[in-house]
């Protein structure tokens, strides 16, 4: 199992330039192109792209030919995606993207083995810097690298947006390799099938659960903070607009000149898309029964992340240790209870936030649908009622297991003892009578 997470799921530090190859790419990024719609509309449509730059981007980004690192590679992606979602929704929308933007995005994100589309990972995991170099991370010593929006509050708005949830991906970063050691190793000592491995499982299992709950308090007072600087009115009816991915415009997009690219429809970035809360959920054994729209988000995480969750799916989660009896300590279940509990409790926050910045703000119902298509109200109350269905409601069941693995422990010690007690007196016995015999 990949247990190689020390920074969670964000990368020790992002990117921030481009190849030289692509670094014609910054110049869209000029604050007096990018903020003005019409030219920088303008401004992309006019750049010279001819098919040798296609078929330099191609070869730069190929998984055969390619030279340059991850961190270079997840930089072009975020940075195009932030370049065609802007040139793709500011103003009027557009389905056809100029290939000077549309080739380095469409070959980055296929390299990286994620859609052509502005996901998770390139507003939240790779789009932050610290402030201070020198301090410890933290959301108040985080910054954006890219933006959507123009003006200064539109960007104060935006940056804490997305950075609420860079902020829980690292301050919480510990529980991705708590769950990968800890079921790896509760798994191997369960599997020796003696009392004592029992034991020790539970007290390993109170001990990660303990982390895990600390580490969710964390998370849930940094969600509590969304509403410092992110303003509903400015998030609803300026940002969001961005987030949509091409699945919202009834044809998709093309890019242009690029026959080989097929048409895309995707689904827009959606915090469903981080890998941490799946992680979570997987960890505790609750169970969404497959959730069709939980499982689609998957395919928008990066490849690494998302294999990494589908392995961690093949081992025994903690709720099917405590089911079986095997982790039955009364503190384990409480403790246990307490992270279900507490992953209600950031389900409800982000519910009332969905309300403020969505449902409050919208006038129909398909404006108070997600970014990631999906009836928001209707989903985030059935993923928080599955999330309470985990909770262990019987205790006691579970206490008189472990108090019987104790007993019998005891039971098999006194055994032991008395084994040895007779061997002694066997051997004292023997010793009398070889003494005995050489005297006669």
């Amino acid at each position: 199992m990949v247990s190689n997470y020390s920074s969670g799921f964000l990368p020790s530090r992002c990117c921030e330039s481009f190849p030289i190859e692509l670094f014609y790419l910054s110049n869209f990024f000029r604050n007096d192109v990018y903020n003005d719609p019409k030219k920088f509309k303008r401004y992309i449509k006019e750049y010279k792209f001819s098919p040798i730059n296609v078929n330099i981007i191609k070869k730069l980004l190929s998984r055969k030919t390619s030279t340059l690192d991850i961190s270079k590679l997840r930089y072009i992606y975020t940075g195009t995606s932030f370049l065609v979602h802007r040139f793709m929704w500011c103003g009027e929308s557009e389905y056809i993207i100029p290939a000077c933007i549309g080739v380095p995005w469409y070959y980055s994100s296929k390299i990286l083995g994620l859609p052509p589309v502005l996901t998770y990972s390139s507003v939240v995991l790779w789009n932050w810097r610290l402030k201070e170099v020198k301090e410890p991370f933290s959301l108040d010593n985080l910054e954006c690298i890219h933006f959507l929006t123009t003006t200064s509050e539109e960007r104060r708005s935006e940056e804490w947006f997305y950075l609420i949830s860079t902020a829980i991906e690292g301050c919480c970063a510990e529980i991705v390799n708590l769950v990968a050691e800890n079921l790896e190793f509760l798994y191997s000592m369960i599997s020796n099938k003696n009392p004592e491995s029992e034991l020790i499982a539970n007290d390993i299992a109170l001990d990660c659960l303990f982390k895990i709950s600390n580490l969710l308090d964390k998370q849930n007072n940094i969600m509590c903070r969304m509403s410092e600087r992110c303003d509903p009115e400015i998030f609803f009816n300026t940002h969001r607009k961005y987030l949509w991915g091409s699945r919202k415009l009834e044809n998709g997009i093309q890019i242009a000149g690029c026959d080989d690219i097929p048409t895309l429809k995707f689904a827009g970035a959606s915090a469903a898309q981080s890998s941490l809360i799946q992680l979570e959920d997987i960890f505790l054994g609750i169970s969404h029964n497959k959730n069709h729209f939980l499982m689609e988000q998957r395919k928008y995480m990066p490849k690494n992340h998302r294999i990494f969750l589908e392995n961690i799916e093949k081992t025994n989660n903690i709720h099917y240790y405590i089911k079986k009896g095997i982790i039955s300590s009364p503190q384990a279940i409480k403790l246990y209870n307490d992270c279900v509990n507490k992953l209600v409790d950031f389900r409800n926050i982000h519910h009332k936030i969905v309300q403020s910045y969505i449902v409050n703000q919208s006038n129909t119902k398909s404006q108070s649908t997600g970014t990631g298509g999906t009836p928001l109200d209707t989903f985030l109350k059935s993923i928080i009622n599955k999330t309470k269905d985990s909770i262990i409601k019987n205790e006691n069941d579970y206490r008189y297991r472990h108090r019987k693995l104790i007993f019998n422990k005891k039971i098999i010690i006194f055994i032991i003892f008395l084994v040895i007690i007779v061997l002694c007196l066997v051997i004292n016995l023997i010793n009398y009578k070889v003494i005995k015999n050489y005297k006669n």
